[in-house]
């Protein structure tokens, strides 16, 4: 166990590989993932957020193998900076409890995870994507002016879900058991179910 007590900062080039270890970015640090690097993670690997996290590259974390890995958000996860695609890996559960910001670019939960109570905010221009089963409880909130993607999984909405950009459902099933506010919908070879 590592706990980054004065902040970290992955930059730079090549491969960084936490395999088997986990991570605590405490309450009060700063934690960036910039640069051109890989970030892989690999044999349970555990990254624990309750300070404040800057996703600002277009690679984000890498699965290599070995048992199932996450990313615990218990405070801010901002993505920011980058204009592509911050990827959570297949493998890698991105699971909130806090606060995640899309300002920028893309941010694709490919590992699925959990939300308890977390809350999702997606800036104008910007796009949530779900590439994979993910889990609401009932008191997280989807909400902003940016885009959110379902594409694989089965999806069910639980809480409050005000997205005014449009909700796009391209695979996989997403049943609405709330009542929500939907801008333009669009669905091709997917499942939408509004539950009464």
């Amino acid at each position: 166990v590592v706990n980054t007590n004065g902040g970290l900062n992955l930059s730079g080039t090549g491969v960084l590989t936490l395999g088997g270890a986990t991570i605590n970015n405490p309450f009060g640090q700063v934690a960036t993932d910039s640069g051109a690097h890989s970030f892989v993670f690999a044999n349970g690997a555990v990254f624990n957020n309750a300070g404040t996290f800057f996703a600002q590259n277009d690679n984000g974390l890498l699965f290599s193998g070995g048992a199932s890995t996450a990313f615990n958000n218990t405070n801010i996860f901002t993505r920011n900076v980058g204009t592509g695609t911050y990827t959570f890996d297949n493998g890698i559960a991105f699971n909130n409890s806090g606060t995640v910001n899309i300002n920028s670019g893309v941010l694709a939960l490919n590992g699925g995870g959990v939300s308890t109570g977390g809350i999702f905010n997606i800036a104008s221009g910007a796009t949530l994507r779900f590439n994979a089963t993910y889990g609401f409880d009932a008191v997280t909130a989807l909400a902003g002016a940016g885009t959110i993607e379902f594409v694989s999984g089965a999806q069910v909405i639980r809480g409050s879900y005000n997205v005014t950009d449009p909700t796009s459902v391209n695979g996989g099933s997403v049943t609405v058991n709330n009542s929500v506010s939907i801008a333009p919908l669009a669905f091709r070879g997917s499942f939408v179910n509004i539950a009464p």
